[in-house]
């Protein structure tokens, strides 16, 4: 039992970790269900100015797994039950990526994590700026036809 006592703290650590840093470094992200009790091997993120969709691709470049929702909605398009609780009036679930760690996870790897995901962030960001732009600029658009 000690063993499995010291894994969970040791899994735990590394994700802490891995939230501290992204919160640091990552303007817009929050960690979804912060201060409630949560398992010590996941960690769910949402990012403002991205789709999670688009972070799983170039994160899969990277070759990091990661998700994007809760594990409840896994398959599924829609926003599951329990991030749209968390975040009601948003749209934090379709911004959200989890990440699980365990005990055969490295520091080196939630390095190499830490690292990456500002780039992607920061990309995905800079993409999405010229079609947010665009949109707003977009003017008011009227039907022209006959009256109804």
């Amino acid at each position: 039992m000690e063993f499995l006592s010291e894994g969970k703290a040791h899994v735990g650590s590394m994700r802490d970790r891995f939230e501290k840093a992204i919160l640091e470094t990552v303007s817009g992200a929050s960690v979804n269900g912060a201060g409630a009790a949560r398992v010590p091997n996941t960690s769910s993120f949402s990012f403002e100015g991205i789709e999670s969709s688009a972070a799983l691709l170039l994160l899969d470049r990277h070759h990091i797994c990661c998700s994007a929702g809760s594990a409840c909605r896994t398959g599924s398009q829609e926003a599951s039950h329990v991030l749209r609780a968390m975040n009601p009036s948003g749209d934090g679930a379709r911004r959200s990526l989890r990440f699980s760690f365990g005990r055969f996870n490295t520091e080196a790897q939630v390095d190499r994590v830490i690292e990456i995901i500002p780039r992607v962030i920061e990309k995905l960001r800079q993409i999405a700026a010229p079609v947010r732009e665009t949109a707003q600029m977009r003017p008011e658009t009227t039907a022209i036809g006959p009256a109804a």
